[in-house]
């Protein structure tokens, strides 16, 4: 009998400790509840850039058919005045745009007794699709009008009133352009090469004009 004493002493004691800590997964006064696995954070797309300022020019050629068949480049010259926009298709910015250029620095080859000059100021609205990325695609459509100056020039031993000839003439003009262009200094400025195809209503001696834009935003 004194030999089970002690036995049973230790297993009221074990039973006590048991009831204490409670059933097996239950928590203990005063300890925290595990906390839930965190979630993964939703991830969110960058907001698009804001309305942005182009200023830039263009340096191209006009390849003309002044006499026939045979075609020559002149120089065209424009200065370009735009803004970027966000649209609604992720990486694709609308850029309307104004352009302002200038013909008739150099002409074609004629006799130095006489021949006849042409100048003219363009004016153009155009709207582009400009995809952003390590080079940047671009499609544009534009519109506008040109003021054309017609001089007759002549020399002696030749005399003439010019009167029949010179004139100012104006017309206007649709064109759809395409150019890769390529982001320097962080995208900052972009130089583009691009082709533009035009019809001019009233002369059909013009078609195709290869060049460069340089743009900067500002």
């Amino acid at each position: 009998m004194t030999r089970l004493l002690p036995l049973l002493l230790i297993s009221l004691g074990a039973s006590n400790i048991a009831l204490a800590e409670g059933p097996p997964g239950a928590s203990t006064p005063g300890a925290s509840a595990p906390s839930a696995p965190p979630t993964p954070e939703a991830r969110t797309v960058p907001a698009p850039a804001a309305f942005s300022l182009v200023l830039g020019g263009s340096l191209g050629w006009q390849y003309r058919r002044d006499f026939g068949n045979a075609t020559r480049a002149a120089l065209s010259p424009e200065i370009l005045v735009g803004a970027t926009m966000p649209s609604q298709w992720s990486r694709i910015y609308i850029r309307p745009a104004v352009r302002v250029g200038f013909t008739g620095l150099d002409q074609s080859e004629q006799p130095e007794t006489i021949h006849i000059e042409e100048r003219d100021i363009i004016g153009s609205l155009e709207v582009a699709a400009v995809y952003d990325g390590p080079v940047i695609p671009t499609l544009a459509l534009g519109g506008g009008g040109m003021v054309r100056f017609v001089d007759l020039d002549v020399r002696t031993p030749l005399e003439s009133t010019g009167d029949d000839i010179s004139r100012t003439q104006t017309l206007s003009r649709i064109y759809v352009q395409a150019g890769v262009g390529l982001p320097l200094r962080r995208g900052l400025v972009v130089l583009e090469p691009s082709l533009r195809y035009e019809v001019v209503f009233g002369d059909d001696r013009i078609a195709w004009r290869g060049g460069v834009d340089i743009t900067i935003g500002l």
